[in-house]
C-alpha cells in the first residue's frame, strides 16, 4: 500500500493528459472514478496513474472543456457522454471520472454493464459538503475551475443517492473517505 500523493493541481493535470492520450485496449474494464466535486478523483487517478494500477484512456469533462476551453460546460459533458458511449460500443476499456450527480450517468454505466463490461467503482468524498467547497476554492486558486457553491452542495448529495444504485451493478467497489487527504491506495 502507498499514501497518496497530494499533487498540485498542475501535477495532477499533467498525469491526467497523459492518461487521456493513451491508445484505447479491448479489455472491457470500467475504471469508474466518481464523487462530489473537490473530493479528490483526480488526485485518485493521477495516483494510481503514477505507480502503474489504472493504465487505460481517462474521459473527463473538465478534461475536455481544458484542452477545448471554447466549449461550454454543458457541450463538455455531451461530448465525454459521447466518447464513453463510443468505448462501450466498441468494446474499450477506459477509466471515467464524473461528479456522478445526475441519473443518466446510472443509465450509461449500466449500459456499459449490459454491454458484458466490468464496473470497478472508487467512489471519494468527504464528511461533509463545505469541505469540498473549501478544496474547490483552493484549487480555483491554483488554476483550476470554478463551481459554484450552491453547485457543489447539490451535487453532494445527488451523488450520495446515485452511489447506492451504482454500487448495486457495480462488480467491484472501493470508498475512499479523504476528509483528512490521507488514504491509502
Amino acid at each position: 500500500m502507498k499514501r497518496i500523493t497530494p499533487f498540485s493541481y498542475s501535477e495532477c493535470l499533467e498525469y491526467l493528459i497523459k492518461m487521456s492520450n493513451l491508445p484505447p485496449k479491448k479489455q472491457k474494464l470500467c475504471y469508474l472514478v466518481i464523487g462530489p466535486n473537490g473530493s479528490g478523483k483526480s488526485t485518485l487517478i493521477a495516483n494510481l496513474f503514477s505507480i502503474g494500477k489504472v493504465a487505460t484512456t481517462y474521459i473527463n469533462a473538465d478534461l475536455i472543456k481544458y484542452k477545448a476551453p471554447e466549449m461550454t460546460g454543458v457541450a463538455a459533458m455531451l461530448a465525454t457522454t459521447y466518447q464513453v458511449k463510443e468505448y462501450i460500443d466498441n468494446g474499450y476499456s477506459f477509466c471515467y471520472e464524473t461528479v456522478f450527480s445526475h441519473p443518466s450517468k446510472l443509465d450509461l454505466i449500466e449500459y456499459a454493464k449490459n454491454n458484458g463490461y466490468t464496473i470497478i467503482t472508487m467512489f471519494v468524498y468527504t464528511q461533509h459538503p463545505h469541505i469540498n467547497c473549501a478544496r474547490v476554492r483552493l484549487r480555483q486558486q491554483q488554476g483550476g475551475h470554478k463551481v459554484a457553491q450552491e453547485k457543489i452542495v447539490s451535487r453532494y448529495y445527488r451523488c450520495l443517492a446515485n452511489f447506492t444504485r451504482l454500487a448495486q451493478i457495480s462488480t467491484e467497489v472501493h470508498t475512499f473517505d479523504n476528509t483528512n487527504l490521507s488514504f491509502l491506495i
